[in-house]
């Protein structure tokens, strides 16, 4: 039977369960500093690779003990001092933190544990936290054992101990404590690598990169195969780290994989920590008919009205789930916060595990909501292994397309960057070289060169230098920022319009994606009688009114067939596409 104290711990853990919403920490809690711990750990990955050849070999570390033999759980240390046990936490299932020397508050007469989930969510009663006292042991550690909240990913833990009515807090300097629960921290989620020197080990056909990260050092592992039940073959990490990436090669062309990831911690025979199994599908050989995505601006703030949960899901079920990768143009979160990061992952776990990103960075995924050069976050996140150096930008090739990417942030904070002479000029006229041979070539990065919006529109001149490279070389230029969806007229560079997309003497076509997520979308143009709009082909009246559009959320899907292209800008809220557009190039 429960004890009283249990009872009553047991139902305040079930109000923290629940879906995300707008929040912070209790007010009880101590402000703390700005969560900066991904720019911190950024360079914590492990060096090297070790390739394995396709799903047959059975190349695992030796197996661990059975189940019935004797073998102690280590738990996972996430601090000197601080663990959490079991290895593997379940929703509804206990968990055990042990709190010891060296930890900042060891040697206090109580201890407390303010204990909360996926960062601070609020369960169905609003409260975001609960404080369960711990006991002391014989040896001078602290112990408290607690339920995981159903449905949690994450839990949350702060120290505090009370003296005379003040309190005094172990935050992990302003960090807080996380134990990621039956899956990563963030991720598992699916990437390609800078292939414009036709590496071979990097063809979309044969090869992908998975990534994830944990809330502590593990060596990391991946199981794949051809069926969830036989992953038959795995890759190993050399080292343990806190950022994993795993790059498979050897694979079979236009082949479903099932995988999981792993983090065998470096001491204790438990098992292994895993992910559930997901499922990537490799890309034909050379393919010239396919599909993929552009969107922009998931940006979730937890906000009531935010829809990157809601989209992200929608793309990872059928009909909307028939492509192969897709490109996202910054502002993947909407602060360079741990907690933003988490967020992103977190809401759209299942699209990120089976669809292969290509992405951009954005203002907001820097320290500053301004621009910023300090991009560490999310090329600690990201191994895209470019060819510039620069996990921001870097070029891939998919079968007859091309995709160069750019860092448009340093268009604002290292102008000379984007001018004839600068580093990101300089790589962009080798790149575009470099897929000369390719049918389709689209330039993606975030701030647009050219925007009728009223948001971000005096930023356009930073970004334009770039464009006198684009005339024949690129077909498409991707970009987000302003939150309201555009396409504009065939260009030519200095704003001329032509008659058609594409093709010697055609236009260069230019795009910003709707809003995949960032609660309101914007909904207000430019004067009339600016310049900008006549370059616009849509929004136009009648579906602009007094310089208003409307509001929605969404993406972009862009099929290629030979030298067709079908482009449809799609809501979330409305079955028939915002906008469409099909053409042949000559």
């Amino acid at each position: 039977m429960l004890s009283p104290m249990n009872s009553r711990l047991i139902l305040a853990m079930a109000l923290l369960a629940g879906a995300c919403s707008d929040s912070q920490p209790d007010p009880g809690r101590d402000a703390r500093a700005p969560d900066r711990g991904l720019a911190e750990h950024a360079t914590d990955r492990a060096g090297g690779e070790r390739r394995v050849d396709g799903p047959s070999p059975d190349r695992r570390t030796p197996d661990l003990p059975p189940p019935d033999a004797p073998c102690p759980d280590p738990g996972v240390t996430l601090a000197p001092g601080i663990s959490v046990s079991p290895t593997q936490l379940a929703p509804g299932k206990p968990a055990t933190i042990v709190y010891a020397s060296p930890a900042k508050l060891a040697g206090s007469a109580n201890l407390t544990l303010h204990l909360g989930s996926d960062y601070w969510s609020p369960g169905p009663s609003g409260s975001t936290s609960v404080d369960v006292p711990m006991t002391k042991r014989s040896d001078g550690a602290f112990e408290a054992s607690v339920p995981v909240p159903p449905g949690a990913r994450l839990l949350d833990l702060v120290f505090f101990t009370e003296s005379s009515g003040s309190k005094t807090w172990d935050n992990n300097g302003g960090l807080d404590y996380h134990r990621a629960v039956g899956v990563p921290l963030l991720g598992p989620y699916l990437s390609f690598r800078d292939n414009l020197a036709g590496q071979p080990d990097r063809d979309p056909a044969t090869s992908l990169t998975v990534s994830f990260r944990s809330d502590h050092l593990c060596r990391g592992r991946v199981r794949y195969g051809l069926s969830p039940g036989a992953l038959s073959a795995s890759l190993d990490e050399p080292a343990a780290s806190l950022q994993h990436h795993l790059h498979l090669t050897g694979l079979s062309p236009d082949t479903v994989y099932h995988y999981r990831v792993e983090c065998t911690a470096p001491t204790g025979c438990a098992p292994p920590e895993h992910s559930p199994v997901a499922s990537f599908r490799t890309a034909e050989v050379n393919p010239t008919s396919f599909s993929f995505l552009h969107l922009s601006d998931p940006q979730d703030y937890r906000s009531p009205g935010d829809r990157w949960k809601e989209v992200a899901a929608t793309l990872s079920k059928p009909p909307h789930d028939a492509f192969r990768f897709i490109v996202v143009t910054g502002d993947l979160v909407g602060g360079d916060e741990p907690a933003r990061w988490w967020d992103f992952f977190d809401r759209g776990r299942a699209l990120l595990a089976s669809k292969p990103i290509l992405p951009a960075v954005g203002n907001h995924d820097t320290p500053s909501f301004a621009s910023s050069a300090d991009t560490s976050s999310f090329e600690g996140i990201f191994e895209l292994a470019s060819g510039s150096g620069k996990d921001t930008h870097y070029g891939f090739r998919y079968g007859s397309a091309g995709f160069v990417v750019f860092n448009s942030e340093l268009s604002q904070v290292a102008p000379a960057e984007w001018k004839v002479g600068g580093g990101q000029h300089s790589w962009a006229t080798s790149s575009l070289s470099a897929l000369a041979s390719a049918t389709w070539r689209f330039a993606a990065w975030h701030i647009p060169p050219y925007n009728a919006g009223v948001r971000h529109s005096n930023q356009v001149d930073s970004v334009r230098p770039l464009t006198a490279l684009f005339d024949d070389k690129v077909d498409w230029v991707l970009c987000g920022h302003e939150h309201l969806y555009q396409r504009f007229k065939p260009l030519r560079h200095s704003d001329k319009i032509v008659a058609n997309y594409g093709g010697p003497g055609g236009g260069v076509g230019y795009l910003i994606a709707p809003v995949a997520g960032h609660d309101p979308p914007e909904d207000t143009l430019l004067p009339a009688a600016n310049p900008a709009r006549a370059l616009l082909a849509y929004p136009v009246p009648p579906t602009v009114v007094n310089d208003k559009v409307s509001k929605w959320a969404g993406w972009i899907r862009l099929s290629v067939n030979g030298k067709s292209l079908d482009l449809k800008a799609i809501s979330i809220d409305q079955a028939a596409p915002m906008d469409s557009l099909s053409y042949t190039k000559p």
